[in-house]
């Protein structure tokens, strides 16, 4: 509403929505990585199940203050990872699963 009526956000809000964001991020690229190990879906990309993957399993979500490089690109690997690892075996059960999970 600060937004519609004009009066904006001060740079503290600023800086916990960016926090927010991160961590968002983060738990997203965690509950996929959860999802393909319950499902049994192999990486496609070698150090995503080398390294990556065990990067962000092993970061608490809630610790992450901000998105470091290496986190970066263990993200953008993850995420094309387990886009095209989603696609090719069927996302209807993971999607149905990850519902459920959250419920």
């Amino acid at each position: 509403m600060r937004i519609i009526h004009g009066a904006g956000y001060s740079d503290e809000d600023r800086k916990g929505f960016r926090i927010m964001v991160f961590q968002n991020i983060h738990k997203v690229i965690r509950t996929l990585c959860e999802q393909m190990d319950n499902l049994q879906i192999e990486y496609e990309i070698e150090i995503n199940a080398d390294s990556y993957a065990d990067l962000i399993l092993d970061t608490d979500p809630e610790n992450v203050q901000e998105l470091l490089s290496e986190m970066v690109v263990a993200i953008k690997s993850l995420w094309y990872d387990s886009v095209s690892s989603f696609v090719t075996t069927g996302g209807v059960n993971f999607s149905s699963l990850t519902l459920v999970n959250t419920i």
